[in-house]
């Protein structure tokens, strides 16, 4: 086969003491010992092998041999672009002979691929660089590799794109990144330039284009410019009450930088009036109706209309509530009493959901809500809370409460590591003792829950080398942890095996030989059907179907092992002869083969050494000696050959002749044939000249000599044509009949 580097030579020395040495080519690396011996992975060419008897080194001889290149399989021929743009799919094709596979490869990380063609989607920019591609036929063999370059490109990101306002006019500016080289900018598909930026633009929707200078990668994103006047209009502020009691007069008072024409709108039933002011500043009164106040509270916009008046924008500012109360009886705060650091110090009222203004310990101003909510409390919270209501038509009404936070308890915390032992194994482990607090404790990897302790101390196994990161805390006070930071080093490195074949095909029964290359060392192997062995190259005797699966290498050193390689291993079945028919037509013969088929394999049959065919079938055969082989299908394991000679058994009697033989006596005829070799008369039929049906009838085998009987059935003399079927042909004599 065309594979470099895998002919062999095998030495069978018998003679002297037994014990032998050789090598090849004055090399005394490739020494080996023994008197049967194989030397491996050989190129194609002239090897001049040396063997001298071990009790007499200084005598040696030389042998000469030649190793064939063996089977050729022709290149492949790229057809597929092989220039992209990053994040894109790149689609790899060549053209090769029907039947083949094709194995790309990466040539700087060494992946590899299978098809034809092969897609891979989201280009990154490190497949730029090497490729190589080989042709793959249906017994494994390989063509030589056809390099070639792929060239990803790269491509822009768009991350923001800014609109600013310059009077009635705005402005873009486009932020991108790209990986590799400059960008350039266009908008609406006109020329590119270098800014990222665009002047003068009126109110639309935009394209950005934005593109790689080297490559051309084009990224590109819709943007929408709206209206600088309506950019202009400032929103509107409004100072309203948060409640409101029975049907009072309600004050609101909107705000705005410039002159605008203001609109109150409502929900409620209410009569509501508009407002129009030029001076940025309006108020207005709102009374609420008695359906408001069943409904609970009111609904307000303030709204200021398109400012240019070219209808493309309009600014609708401060939808808000007022809640709305008959009347109000109390106000009372309610909430948990007794807090720790790091919990959420929450307080509410009877009167929810109306805002209440909030003052406790630590603030810098009031807060106006339904309730108050203080996550991740300290110490210094702890203190008076006071809650306020007031509004039109409403008391002022106040509650206050006293919450005391507790400062979390002072832990201390040791912690004992143990790093890997070997790279990868991730056998590492940290123990944490912790004192202080209430002696009940609780603990956290980061991103996993909290664990009770049984104890004060608390173990984490199996831990991979890296920085992990815990949380600790007192049970008593559960949401203010204690964070650490451990750090555990990676184990003893053993460097991996360099290669192993991508995949390897074996026949059933014979020797599975893997080679792994790679430093020198103890060599560990594991396969998928759970057996494992030591050794390099890997050899198993006699394997069967049972050890197909994957073999996963590694080196072991120091009693570590390194990551492992994989290879694929197939075990095929060998072919089994069932047997052969031999089938004749009008001109030729055929022969059928017969063989049993494996479960999941299929068979290819030749004849005299010719191609393998997936039909055992071979037709249009003649007389002749033939050699029958059968294989299974992707393999080269060949059943033994067997012989058979196809000589006059479908044809010989076509040289048959025929007499007819008079009866005086009894006026009826009979016809003798004599045949060459012995065959079935399946029917015959005497018809006249004129192709009218005379008589017919069958007849029993008598041997070489047949003879059918023809009854007086009132013949006259004449030519009579005779036509016997034979089993695998068809006679047509003549015959005479003379009356007596």
């Amino acid at each position: 086969m065309f594979r470099p580097g895998n002919g062999s030579i095998q030495l069978n020395i018998q003679g002297g003491s037994g014990q032998y040495k050789s090598w090849y080519n004055q090399n005394p690396g490739t020494t080996k010992l023994g008197s049967s011996l194989v030397f491996n992975y050989l190129a194609p060419g002239h090897y001049s092998v040396s063997i001298h008897d071990s009790s007499c080194a200084s005598h040696q001889q030389n042998f000469s041999y030649f190793v064939d290149s063996g089977r050729h399989v022709k290149a492949p021929v790229l057809t597929a672009n092989t220039t992209v743009c990053q994040g894109e799919m790149l689609s790899m094709s060549a053209g090769t002979d029907a039947g083949n596979s094709l194995l790309w490869t990466h040539s700087s990380s060494g992946m590899q691929w299978t098809g034809n063609p092969v897609s891979l989607g989201n280009s990154p920019l490190f497949i730029t660089g090497s490729f190589q591609v080989k042709a793959i036929d249906s017994v494994g063999c390989g063509s030589a590799a056809v390099p070639f370059q792929v060239v990803v490109h790269p491509k822009p990101v768009i991350s923001e794109n800014m609109v600013t306002c310059t009077g009635l006019v705005a402005s873009l500016f486009v932020t991108a990144t790209i990986q590799q080289g400059q960008m350039e900018y266009a908008l609406n598909g006109g020329p590119y330039q270098q800014s990222p930026e665009f002047l003068n633009l009126n109110s639309g929707i935009y394209t950005i284009y934005v593109r790689g200078i080297s490559g051309g990668c084009v990224a590109e994103e819709q943007v929408q410019v709206k209206n600088c006047a309506c950019q202009q209009a400032a929103d509107i502020t409004v100072n309203h009450p948060l409640v409101a009691c029975g049907q009072t007069s309600i004050p609101l008072e909107a705000n705005f930088l410039s002159s605008r024409t203001l609109i109150w709108n409502t929900t409620g039933s209410g009569s509501f009036s508009n407002t129009v002011t030029n001076s940025g500043h309006a108020t207005t009164q709102y009374i609420p109706s008695a359906s408001d106040i069943q409904t609970g509270y009111v609904q307000i916009h303030a709204i200021s209309p398109d400012p240019d008046g070219n209808g493309d924008c309009t600014i609708e500012s401060n939808q808000f509530l007022i809640h709305l109360r008959d009347s109000i009886h109390g106000l009372q705060v309610l909430g948990e009493q007794m807090h720790c650091e790091g919990d959420t110090l929450m307080l509410e009222t009877n009167l929810y959901p109306i805002p209440i203004t909030w003052w406790g310990p630590g603030f810098t101003d009031s807060i106006t809500a339904p309730y108050l909510s203080l996550s991740n409390a300290k110490n210094y919270h702890s203190g008076w809370y006071y809650a306020t209501l007031q509004g039109p038509g409403c008391q002022v009404y106040t509650d206050s409460v006293q919450r005391n936070i507790r400062q979390k308890p002072n832990l201390q915390i040791t912690e004992n590591s143990i790093s890997e032992t070997c790279e990868f194994q991730g056998n590492g482990q940290i123990e944490f003792n912790v004192q202080g607090g209430s002696g009940l404790y609780q603990s956290a990897m980061a991103g996993l829950p909290f664990q009770l302790w049984p104890d004060t101390s608390f173990q984490y196994r199996w831990l991979a080398a890296g920085t992990h990161k815990f949380y600790i805390a007192d049970q008593s006070c559960p949401n203010a942890p204690d964070s650490l930071q451990v750090t555990l080093s990676s184990g003893y490195h053993v460097n991996p095996p360099s290669s192993v074949p991508v995949e390897t095909h074996v026949c059933q029964g014979s020797i599975l030989t893997i080679l792994s290359t790679g430093p020198a060392g103890e060599y560990h192997w594991s396969s998928s059907n759970g057996t494992n062995f030591t050794g390099n190259p890997l050899l198993i005797e006699n394997v069967d179907t049972g050890s197909t699966g994957i073999y996963t290498v590694k080196r072991i050193e120091n009693g570590c092992a390194s990551i492992g390689l994989s290879t694929y291993v197939t075990v095929f079945p060998n072919p089994t002869w069932v047997g052969l028919d031999t089938l004749c037509g009008e001109e030729t013969s055929s022969i059928r083969l017969k063989a049993a088929n494996a479960t999941n394999y299929t068979n290819e049959y030749r004849i005299n050494q010719g191609p393998w065919q997936t039909d055992s079938l071979f037709s249009g055969l003649g007389n002749g000696l033939y050699q029958a082989q059968i294989r299974t299908a992707g393999s080269s394991c060949v059943s033994e050959e067997i012989s058979l000679e196809m000589a006059c058994s479908c044809y010989c009697n076509r040289e048959a002749s025929a007499a007819v033989i008079p009866n005086p006596s009894s006026g009826a005829f009979r016809v003798r044939i004599d045949l060459i070799e012995p065959e079935e008369i399946l029917e015959w039929k005497l018809v006249s000249m004129q192709g009218q049906l005379v008589a017919s009838g069958g007849i029993e085998p008598q041997g070489l000599l047949v003879e059918i009987p023809i009854t007086d059935i009132g013949l006259r003399s004449g030519t009579y044509s005779l036509n016997i079927h034979l089993q695998n042909s068809t006679l047509i004599r003549p015959v005479q009949i003379l009356h007596p």
